[in-house]
């Protein structure tokens, strides 16, 4: 299943514009079925709007261009094989693996962003041929981040999985609210 999941991200990254993890919504209702070298369906995008706005695939910061966020959309659960009542196997997170990185370097809950920026700086993941230095945008939203949190960065807040998923735009999903607790407080996945 792993095998469809990296076929789907390497189809919709050729389907990029910008290169920012992110293909206009028309652009992907207008792909045909992929199939495999035996014919069998392999992917179809055809989740309705409104479905890719509940389970947080959709970019609508433009209303009159809404876009797919690729890694949102690769980890919904349209992307999920239920092979028993007990299990279900779904795309990996790939941001998973660049966070479990980070933990094992900084070896605690927060780090400064001049540890940061050169670890995330030098990292390299499966859509990258080389690291890729961030910008200095990224880098002054880091330091943001920390500022607010007494110079260091917390490595499980909000805040810092937003700067994930612009460091590392197809692995690492954009956080998003799913739904509220009894209290009326929003939950964020």
């Amino acid at each position: 299943q792993d095998d469809d999941c990296k076929a789907m991200k390497r189809y919709l990254r050729h389907l990029d514009p910008e290169d920012d993890g992110r293909v206009p919504l028309n652009l992907v209702y207008d792909q045909p079925i992929s199939k495999d070298a035996q014919g069998e369906q392999i992917f179809r995008f055809s989740e309705s709007q409104d479905y890719l706005r509940s389970v947080g695939a959709l970019d609508e910061d433009m209303p009159s261009k809404p876009q797919v966020l690729i890694s949102n959309y690769l980890l919904g659960p349209a992307n999920c094989y239920r092979s028993t009542t007990l299990h279900t196997y779904c795309c990996l997170n790939e941001c998973d693996a660049v966070l479990n990185e980070v933990e094992r370097v900084v070896g605690g809950p927060s780090a400064e962003p001049h540890v940061l920026v050169p670890l995330l700086g030098n990292m390299t993941t499966t859509s990258m041929i080389e690291a890729q230095p961030l910008s200095e945008d990224l880098v002054q939203k880091l330091s943001a981040i920390a500022v607010h949190n007494w110079d260091k960065v917390p490595l499980h807040g909000r805040l810092f999985a937003q700067w994930l998923h612009f460091a590392f735009p197809y692995e690492c999903p954009y956080p998003h609210v799913t739904q509220k607790d009894p209290a009326g407080n929003a939950l964020v996945t």
